[in-house]
């Protein structure tokens, strides 16, 4: 599988988090997205550095909502590399607090990893990876094309779904990592990176 080269223009964000001492996770984009960790400390990542260890007990990296954040109804891709012992836990969330709840996340559900989306229609799906061992680093990628939705962990086959929304993934609430803003998920233990 091939992934597009980071510097092209449309990068929304990308946290490295290389940073290894402080509370600021920088943005590696044009846009100035940074996080801010709260209980959550720095480890050993993935790729060539750090990344942040979650305890699932209350640790989150906040990014302050802006704009850019926002995927609307258009396409879009997040990926990252994780290695977790969670059984539950949102690892990077864009959620709404109020209603109506809209927004996506992204973490562990009774082992498997999945992508949770809800449009501002109420219309919800969740794509689901199948069950996944822990401790140990894994890959995930989700891509949104028009109305299609393709995802993959490590370098297993890609599994494609549609959906039917209408209404828009857009909303208000801070991009978060380990936990899900809306409350609707537990705190993740584990690493991100």
């Amino acid at each position: 599988m091939k992934f597009p080269d980071l510097s092209i223009n449309g990068l929304i964000a990308y946290w490295k988090m290389d940073e290894g001492v402080g509370t600021s996770i920088a943005n590696g984009s044009i846009n100035n997205n940074p996080g801010t960790l709260s209980g959550a400390t720095w480890a050993a990542g993935k790729l060539l550095g750090n990344g942040v260890s979650f305890d699932g007990v209350n640790d989150v990296v906040t990014v302050t909502n802006n704009a850019n954040l926002n995927f609307g109804s258009g396409d879009f891709t997040i990926a990252l590399w994780f290695n977790g012992n969670s059984e539950n836990g949102d690892m990077v969330a864009k959620m709404s607090t109020s209603a109506p709840i809209s927004g996506w996340s992204v973490g562990t559900n009774i082992g498997d990893v999945q992508l949770f989306v809800q449009d501002d229609e109420g219309d919800q799906n969740t794509f689901s990876s199948g069950t996944l061992g822990a401790d140990r680093w894994r890959f995930y990628a989700c891509f949104r094309v028009g109305s299609d939705w393709t995802y993959v962990v490590d370098n297993t086959d890609p599994i494609t779904a549609s959906d039917t929304f209408v209404g828009t993934l857009s909303n208000v609430g801070n991009l978060t990592m380990g936990f899900n803003i809306s409350g609707i998920s537990d705190y993740y233990n584990g690493v991100v990176d």
